[in-house]
């Protein structure tokens, strides 16, 4: 995997704060009701599947979080008293 360049964070940051302001602007004039947000999901989902497919391909970066989450649980897990 290529690591990316500075100007691939900048404007990977500046479309990430675009879409933030854009978003805050869009939702204070009419806040979307829950039906509305859960149909706007189901739609990106979609989107993502014609896209690349559903469930979105596991990379080795989630496969480390996923691993460190259950070395997290397994640990918690022993501290826990047992009943």
């Amino acid at each position: 995997m290529d690591t990316p360049s500075r100007d691939d964070l900048r404007r990977w940051v500046f479309a990430r704060r675009s879409a933030d302001v854009f978003g805050r602007d869009e939702n204070r004039g009419a806040p979307i009701d829950a039906a509305q947000s859960l149909a706007f999901g189901f739609a990106l989902i979609n989107v993502a599947g014609a896209l690349q497919g559903w469930p979105p391909s596991e990379d080795a970066i989630d496969r480390r979080d996923i691993e460190l989450a259950r070395e997290r649980w397994v640990r918690v897990r022993r501290q826990w008293p047992q009943r």
